[in-house]
Parts: C-alpha cells; structure tokens; sequence
C-alpha cells in the first residue's frame, strides 16, 4: 500500500528538499576546478593574501596616492 503524504508533512518536505537543493548548490559553487584561472572567485589562500598586503605596505611606504 503506497503512504500518501498528510497536508502537516508537506511544508517540511518541501523545506527539506529546499535546503538539501540549496547545500548542493552552494558546495557546487564554492568548488574549484584545477583548470581554473587565478582571478576568478573563490577560495583565496594566505600566500596571496600576504603578498597583496606586502604590495600595499610598500606602496603607502614609497607615497602611495598621496605623494607630493
């Protein structure tokens, strides 16, 4: 006998399905492929962060915008 599903359980299946189609969204989107460029968006790693706050310190050291 097939079990039908009662009018209280349809808004939490339907949540349900909601959320878990939303997680595997959200994993799909924050995956990085090997192929992929350096500039696209993503995960970025503490390396690049250090070297882009080392540019800037030596930037706003030699003057930076605010040069004379």
């Amino acid at each position: 006998m097939k079990r039908t599903i009662s009018k209280s359980e349809r808004p939490y299946r339907l949540l349900l399905c909601v959320m878990i189609s939303l997680l595997v969204i959200m994993l799909a989107g924050c995956s990085t492929s090997s192929d992929s460029d350096t500039n696209t968006r993503g995960f970025t790693d503490f390396a690049t962060i250090e070297e882009e706050y080392l540019t800037t310190i030596e930037f706003e050291l030699a003057g930076g915008l605010y040069a004379a």
